[in-house]
């Protein structure tokens, strides 16, 4: 999933545990819709099809399979999860390492009620990320806003890897009329340790606009197909559960 780094953030604007404040730039946030899948074969067909033909005509670029390792990272008594957040260690391929920290999945745009006329996979989140390394003391990573909201959190604690998910990620770009969406495909494996727990597809669709006209147009075609499920969770969330 694409992140908002945090040189996108006006001023080092800092998503703060106890809300934002006045004057302050607008905090980055992701919109994005998530499902799960229950017909990965039938669903990467009609995608590849331009969403049934809905899509015919519609631009679409940067194809690419990738491989992903997220671990999730939290102090021993979850002050992370306390504080409405979660962290991942992310590196695709064999890139850099990132640090992305999110907000609860379930936040409705600009703070409102739910419109009826949202799907029920559409969710809004603070995001933030920076550059990092694969030790888990987050003073070694480079400054970023995303390790500044951490170390904010912990107080000095350390922190662990709660669970480790991989991912084989089909994903592309559409060029619609709000701006691009970034569509992707999950095949998700979920290990604690090197015990597996789980494995499971997720389908994700993603604005960085804060704006979700594309996406339910998005989300009435692909769930009229039967192939999904809406799930607004976020993988860890899900994960959770294991």
């Amino acid at each position: 999933m694409t992140g908002t780094r945090d040189e996108d953030l006006a001023d080092g604007a800092l998503p703060s545990i106890g809300g934002e404040p006045a004057g302050r730039p607008a905090i980055p946030r992701e919109v994005e819709l998530k499902y799960l899948v229950r017909d990965l074969e039938a669903l990467r067909t009609w995608l590849a099809r331009d969403w049934g033909g809905a899509l015919d005509g519609v631009e679409s670029g940067n194809d690419k399979t990738v491989e992903v390792e997220d671990r999730y990272v939290d102090t021993a008594y979850g002050a992370l999860d306390q504080a409405g957040f979660g962290a991942r260690l992310r590196r695709e391929d064999s890139g850099p390492v990132v640090i992305n920290v999110k907000s609860a999945s379930h936040d409705r745009r600009g703070g409102e009620a739910d419109d009826p006329d949202d799907s029920k996979a559409l969710s809004q989140r603070v995001e933030v990320e920076g550059p990092a390394n694969d030790r888990l003391d987050p003073d070694s990573w480079p400054a970023s806003a995303a390790r500044e909201l951490i170390n904010e959190i912990r107080d000095g604690a350390r922190l662990r890897t709660l669970f480790t998910i991989n991912q084989r990620r089909e994903k592309k770009t559409l060029a619609l009329d709000d701006g691009p969406v970034e569509v992707a495909l999950d095949r998700v494996a979920l290990f604690r340790g090197a015990r597996p727990l789980a494995s499971f597809s997720v389908l994700e669709e993603e604005t960085p606009r804060c704006s979700g006209a594309d996406l339910n147009r998005l989300a009435s075609l692909i769930e009229a197909t039967g192939y999904v499920t809406p799930e607004p969770r976020s993988k860890e969330e899900i994960a959770r559960h294991y």
